[in-house]
Formats: structure tokens, sequence, C-alpha cells
């Protein structure tokens, strides 16, 4: 990561223009779609080792609607029920963040499904799902000489295959799924992004994350990788004026796997921020029994 004072202040104009169309992109695409889940993709499975995809995007800004503190708690605990020491705080449960200011949380859903189509609901039509938050915390008392508030932001992804689908056979493959992604891209050229965590590959039985601000040392965990590995998404990752950070987990799993990540980011309060929140899940069949 390269410091602020040492890199750049101006980008070529091909990549701002490459920006500016992606969000407008986002913009566009999100007013037509329905809140929590704005734009959604899925494709046909039809064969053995293919894979589809779901996609979500969603923007955010200052009054778009999302968790309350308590209710969010509630969230967590649900998919700790789901996903054990795979939910939103990995293994340190719901004891994270406490010295924090809690500002929102934002949650949705993505789908697979067996015929390619919109999920609604249909069981045997499931073929693997992902629950995804985008938790915002603001740092108490760390503000900037420029008057810019210091914030942490929380990026969690888990995917699933449906207990009931779970094992496959022979003729018809297991499904797993094969890439869990989650992703934030700051909208507005006063926001910045800092630091990020993790920063690197990591493929061992348990991946670390934590704050990547020395104001908050309590704020660390880690969570199982029962395969593949996690890092950051290269190309969606860049500190700095309108900076974004992604975190992906790539690999292929039958059951549970969870993606985390943390940056930190500051804006002057008195703004209204927005930024835009990707998340995707890849599944589909394999040969494993």
């Amino acid at each position: 990561m390269v410091p602020r004072d040492e890199r750049s202040r101006s980008s070529s104009q091909s990549s701002h223009e490459y920006r500016s169309t992606r969000r407008n992109y986002l913009r566009r695409a999100a007013q037509l779609g329905a809140t929590g889940s704005l734009v959604a993709t899925a494709g046909c499975l039809d064969a053995l080792e293919s894979s589809s995809v779901g996609h979500a995007t969603t923007p955010i800004q200052e009054g778009t609607s999302g968790l309350a503190a308590e209710e969010f708690d509630e969230y967590v605990g649900r998919m700790q029920e789901r996903y054990g020491d795979s939910g939103p705080y990995g293994t340190a449960g719901r004891k994270i963040g406490q010295t924090l200011d809690f500002r929102r949380a934002w949650t949705k859903q993505l789908h697979v499904t067996e015929n390619g189509q919109p999920y609604g609901g249909e069981k045997d039509n499931l073929l693997v799902a992902a629950d995804n938050a985008l938790v915002l915390y603001e740092i108490p008392d760390k503000v900037d000489e420029n008057g810019n508030q210091h914030f942490l932001i929380l990026l969690w992804s888990a995917g699933r295959v449906p207990e009931w689908k779970r094992g496959g056979n022979v003729l018809d493959g297991t499904p797993v799924f094969r890439r869990l992604q989650t992703g934030v891209e700051l909208d507005v050229h006063t926001e910045d992004l800092l630091l990020y965590s993790p920063s690197s590959r990591h493929d061992s039985s348990s991946v670390p994350f934590s704050s990547p601000s020395p104001n908050t040392p309590e704020f660390e965990s880690s969570y199982p990788l029962r395969g593949g590995s996690v890092e950051p998404v290269a190309s969606e990752t860049r500190v700095g004026e309108e900076g974004q950070y992604a975190i992906r987990w790539s690999g292929e799993v039958s059951e549970t796997q969870a993606v985390i990540g943390v940056c930190e980011a500051r804006w002057r309060p008195d703004e209204t921020f927005s930024f835009v929140w990707d998340a995707e899940i890849e599944g589909g069949k394999s040969r494993l029994s």
C-alpha cells in the first residue's frame, strides 16, 4: 500500500473515465432493481464443472435504509447459528468493536439456481446461496488535521450449499460454490480509503482480519478456511481518493465458507458519504462426491 503523500494525486484520464462510467452504470442499474439486491445475475447450469454467478450491487448513501445496532446484533446471532465461526465477526462472535460507534449495517442475500432464473423460494431449484453484510463504524476521537473523521468498514460474505442439496449423486454431480467476493468503492472525491485487512494472500486453515487502525486494537478476529485461498482483488483495490477494496475467496467447497475484510476510510463529517457495495457468489456442480 502506498502512503497518500507518496502517491501521485492525479490519475490518467482513461482511468477516471472508466470509474465514472462504471459508477454511472451501477446507479442506473440499481434504479431498476429492488432494494437490498439491486443488480443480480444468474446463468443456467447445463454441464458438470460449469459455474453460474449471483451478483448484487448496492449504492449506499447517508440516507440509505439499513439495520440499527440492535437489529444488526440480532442478525449476527442468526448468522452465527447458520455459519458458526464463519459469521460476521468470525471466531470473536459478538465481542468485537465495542469501543467503536456503530453507524449502520446493510445486508443482502445472493442465490444461484439450477435453472438460472431468479430464486423464488423453490427449495429444489436452489443450488448455492450467500449472506452478505457491510457494517459502517465511526472511530471515536480519530479526526485528522484537516477535520476528516475516520471510519471502519467491515465486509462479510458467507456462502453455503443448502443441507438438502449436499452430497449430490454420481450422475448430477455435487453442488459446490467456487468463489465469494465482496468489496466497496468510495464514490466522492473527498473520501479517502487508507488501509485494509487482510492485505495479502492466505491459504492456511485460519484467516486473520483486524482493524488496520492502531486506535482500535480490539477489533481483531479470524475465521476458518476450509479450502482454497483468500486474497485482496488487485484490480479492485486502491488506496487514496475515491479508493476501493475488494476481498475474494476462491476454491471449491460443498458446505460453507466465509470471506471477511476490513478497511479504514475518512471523509468530512459534515458531508454526506456515498459508496458502492458489490457482492458475488459463483457456484456450480462438481464431480466430487
